[in-house]
């Protein structure tokens, strides 16, 4: 079943809060309050929904900093390594 987004607002709500729930199934919207994610599209983009806590733990999780210089040569060794062998990325 799909939740229809309501037309009016509450009192001090916005427009963004009327959104929250607006285009996800009753499972969809169980799912995120499990904690799980959920696959769906926004306008043909695939996207991946999950609460903003699920979020912000992956995303401690993740090193976005500048490369170092030792990283980029491991990398290129990699690659050289991989190249010699005459593998190719798809396989």
């Amino acid at each position: 079943m799909l939740i229809a987004p309501r037309t009016c607002r509450r009192p001090g709500e916005t427009n963004n809060q009327i959104m929250d729930t607006a285009l996800l199934t009753i499972e969809q919207r169980d799912a995120v309050r499990d904690g799980k994610p959920v696959s769906l599209q926004v306008e043909g983009t695939p996207c991946v929904l999950v609460r903003r806590d699920v979020f912000e733990r992956l995303e401690s999780g993740i090193d976005c900093s500048p490369w170092t210089d030792e990283e980029m040569n491991l990398l290129a060794d990699e690659a050289h390594e991989i190249a010699s062998r005459g593998e190719s990325h798809a396989s």
